[in-house]
């Protein structure tokens, strides 16, 4: 489910480190959650069943609610393991399985209509997993 409030994330590790880009007009990035590019290069946080590729995870709550496209930044995670919530379940078998995002919160082992993310690494529970996420993956 999409959620419009800050997350508490656990990062695990990774090489890589942070990426910004501008905001989207009307768009409100919460600290944790996904956020995409989509086709002007704005950073937002709509999947657009598919369409907007996954930019990373977002470091620092980004607020553009009542701006125009690009009046401010966003700076988001790029190349990170993270422990996050499956809410439609994982198993151990799927470890290794490509990773989507079907809205801002909600990851997937399904690709139709979603945006890849990355890989899940490792399993934790039936509804958590460590992903590595991958920036502007196809």
């Amino acid at each position: 489910m999409a959620t419009t409030l800050n997350q508490r994330i656990r990062m695990t590790g990774g090489t890589g480190g942070l990426s910004s880009g501008p905001v989207a007009a009307g768009i409100r990035l919460p600290h944790g959650t996904l956020c995409f590019i989509d086709s002007t290069g704005h950073r937002t946080n709509v999947i657009a069943a598919g369409a907007n590729r996954f930019a990373g995870i977002v470091h620092s709550e980004a607020d553009n609610a009542a701006g125009a496209d690009g009046d401010r930044d966003v700076e988001h995670y790029i190349k990170h393991r993270f422990v996050l919530p499956f809410p439609g379940g994982i198993t151990q078998a799927d470890e290794g399985k490509k990773v989507y995002a079907s809205d801002n919160w909600t990851l997937t082992t399904v690709p139709t209509n979603n945006s890849y993310v990355g890989t899940l690494e490792k399993f934790v529970d039936a509804n958590t997993g460590q992903v590595a996420i991958d920036f502007q993956a196809a």
